[in-house]
């Protein structure tokens, strides 16, 4: 039987038995004239490529009526409740163009058919009408509101039914739909909701069998894509995405940002060691240099847990080695499941937690080299819970850098040194420059110079009393640093470059960006007493003063550090040898103090 392919969006429908059809009505006709001939040619045609419909509705009178209006345009599927319902949805949605309701049923009713395949994806894709008889305003803004397309009322007007599921299915072409959600673009791989999809049925048919899921990372994507560009980025995802999944007939896997994830069958098939000898085949052949891989394995998924928490569980997993020089591979364990949970509770409690202002803020005092007096201090955040317990920034500030909790983070903190400064201008307190560091996100947000400088006015302080910190790595890797800098210098901020020499330092951000201050890192004022990194730090501090920069050295620790820095003509430092971060209280008695004595 000869074939037509019909092409959409790269997918094919096929239409089989048109050839026939039209051959067997065109003998029928040989002796009728050419307008009889091409209308029933036209019918022919349109028979073969007949769209499917799908009616749910309890009572087989309605059923038949439904049917018979629709047979002739469509090709019919029935179904007596809700329930059965779902499961030829689940199975036809591919080719279905639109499900036909019932709002009242057995088993399974109108309304829980809509819940249950508008909050699937895939099925959500295929329009619903509802079919009702006796619906009142109420029960019209439910089905509306959960997600129905349109209503027809009983007893059935043929003419109007074909017209309001014809205006609905060409609104809604399941094909191209689906064929613009199911699969990425770049890498041919499920996108997120699809592999969310079908790893749910997979969960829900496995029975006893156990299930294993991987996530495969590309380490400092954003990194790299900078460095070589996101064209070469991109056939670097395409390359990983396509050999990964060679062989994989038992997986589902799908690409998600920059993770590949894979959802086994058995546990028994998933063997870290075989597959990391797979994976470094993969990454040894592959044409890109100094890739990294990351992989995550959760062996003996949680089935009751949905699949976006299953998939959270591995992709923690693979963070947990992100930037290791060990290992490139970790396997979900119960540590990582307290560090999940940890992490979820300082996720939830964020908001509680700005409310109670139970974020801190402590100062670091900056010392003058040759006078030993506080002229500036950094503004840190402490995380002092209700309970008096403390939270380590190293734990908080990078899980809210990742889901963009910093972002008001910073803003609650700047907003916290405005006031304190204001407070200290009414008091008659000696004011001096508090230095505030804003994170990348923070920075590549919208209007962050407006933002921020708006924020200064409204506190009534004068621009030189405050200054941004920027950190090195930022300032290499973003493109639009240069123009973000003119920015804020424009609206009056002071620049302050953070961390230099922390292993990104580049002599070319002292000559791009206008900054006032330059802070050598700790790591490498650890190296005095190095003879080289005695050099290196000499001539930093000579460059940055030809610049017209200052220079602060941080995490100085001891008097032969201090010796050494002034030898060299160092501004500043800060550091445990004179003060580690205080309180704000005890910040103002140090500057009492240093008043009192001259």
């Amino acid at each position: 039987m000869q074939q037509l392919f019909l092409s959409t969006r790269g997918d094919y429908i096929n239409f089989t038995g048109g050839v026939e059809m039209i051959t067997e009505v065109r003998q029928e006709v040989t002796n009728t004239g050419i307008e009889i001939k091409e209308n029933i040619e036209k019918k022919a045609y349109a028979q073969a490529a007949k769209r499917k419909v799908l009616i749910v509705e309890d009572v087989e009178l309605n059923r038949d009526i439904l049917s018979m209006i629709l047979s002739e345009e469509y090709d019919v599927l029935t179904a007596e409740n809700g329930e059965i319902g779902l499961e030829l949805l689940a199975k036809h949605y591919r080719e279905l163009s639109i499900v036909l309701l019932d709002m009242y049923m057995p088993v399974c009713d109108g309304f829980e058919f809509l819940r249950r395949s508008r909050a699937d994806v895939m099925l959500s894709s295929v329009p619903v009408m509802v079919t009702t008889g006796s619906a009142g305003a109420n029960d019209e803004l439910k089905c509306l509101e959960l997600g129905a397309s349109d209503f027809i009322t009983k007893p059935y007007n043929s003419r109007l039914v074909l017209s309001r599921i014809k205006s609905i299915i060409r609104l809604h072409e399941s094909d191209a739909t689906l064929a613009a959600i199911e699969y990425d673009e770049l890498t041919g791989l499920y996108t997120r909701p699809a592999f969310n999809h079908y790893a749910e049925m997979m969960i829900n048919n496995s029975g006893d069998d156990v299930l294993s899921m991987i996530v495969v990372e590309v380490e400092n994507l954003n990194r790299l894509e900078i460095n070589v560009g996101e064209k070469r980025c991109d056939e670097i995802i395409r390359y990983f995405g396509s050999e990964l999944s060679k062989n994989s007939d038992k997986e589902i896997i799908g690409f998600r940002k920059d993770n590949f994830l894979y959802f086994l069958l058995r546990a028994d098939e998933c063997d870290p060691l075989k597959y990391m000898d797979k994976a470094k085949q993969i990454e040894k052949a592959s044409p890109f240099a100094n890739v990294v891989m990351k992989y995550g394995f959760y062996f003996g998924i949680d089935k009751t847990a949905a699949i976006t928490e299953l998939c959270d569980r591995a992709r923690l997993t693979v963070e947990s080695v992100n930037g290791s020089f060990i290992t490139d591979y970790a396997v979900y364990n119960e540590n990582i499941a307290k560090r999940e949970l940890e992490r979820f509770r300082m996720e939830s409690g964020f908001e509680q937690a700005i409310a109670d202002k139970e974020f801190v803020t402590v100062l670091q005092p900056k010392y003058d080299v040759t006078s030993e007096k506080i002229v500036a201090a950094e503004a840190l955040v402490r995380w002092k819970r209700s309970d008096g317990s403390m939270i380590s920034p190293g734990a908080f500030i990078p899980l809210f850098e990742k889901d963009g909790l910093i972002i008001r983070l910073d803003e609650y903190i700047f907003r916290h040194v405005c006031e304190l400064q204001k407070r200290a201008i009414e008091e008659g307190i000696a004011l001096i420059r508090i230095s505030v560091n804003l994170s990348r996100q923070t920075l590549i947000s919208e209007d962050v110079a407006e933002k921020y400088s708006r924020i200064v006015r409204e506190a009534g302080i004068p621009f030189d009393c405050i200054s941004i910190e920027l950190t090195e790595s930022f300032a290499i890797e973003n493109s639009r640093m240069s123009e973000l800098a003119e920015k804020l210098v424009n609206a009056g901020f002071r620049l302050d470059m953070d961390d230099f020499g922390s292993g990104y330092s580049s002599m070319s951000s002292f000559v791009s960006l206008p900054l006032s201050v330059v802070k050598l890192d700790k790591s490498l004022i650890d190296r005095i007493g190095d003879k080289r990194g005695e050099i290196i730090i000499e001539y930093a501090i000579v460059i940055a003063h030809k610049l017209d920069m200052m220079v602060i050295a941080e995490g100085v620790e001891s008097a032969e550090q201090l010796d050494f820095l002034r030898t060299v003509n160092c501004d500043l430092v800060q550091g445990f040898y004179f003060s580690p971060p205080v309180s704000e209280e005890k910040f103002i008695d140090m500057m009492t103090q240093q008043k009192n004595n001259g």
